[in-house]
């Protein structure tokens, strides 16, 4: 059965996820650049498009809280601490650590018993 707190959580983890890979990629365009670069159109329009998705989050994030205990919410929202890594693997060609690799697997595996233990 579809539930709308559920999905509004994990739509608050994708726009948070969507903005950590923002501020990267702001990041990477201002990495050995003086102030007089980073004022420009691109760089500014991201940036605030980063901020619209985390502002986005977070009311997303406000509404699921009315609907789903925080203690299911919060545990779901660790999606994040896998997918950013993941992301930065896949995106930006970053290393992979093992240690990252065995904290997914113990993260998904909190998350079950999280979120099937009664």
């Amino acid at each position: 059965m579809f539930n709308v707190g559920y999905a509004l959580v994990l739509a608050a983890v994708l726009l948070n996820v969507l903005g950590q890979i923002g501020f990267k990629h702001i990041a990477t365009q201002i990495k050995g650049r003086n102030l007089a670069d980073l004022i420009n159109l691109p760089l500014i329009t991201t940036t605030i498009f980063v901020g619209l998705a985390y502002g986005l989050a977070m009311i997303l994030w406000v509404i699921a809280l009315t609907k789903v205990p925080l203690s299911k919410s919060y545990s779901i929202f660790a999606l994040s601490f896998l997918l950013v890594p993941l992301a930065g693997v896949l995106i930006y060609g970053e290393d992979t650590i093992w240690g990252v690799v065995i904290s997914f697997g113990l993260i998904v595996l909190a998350l079950f018993i999280l979120n099937t233990l009664k």
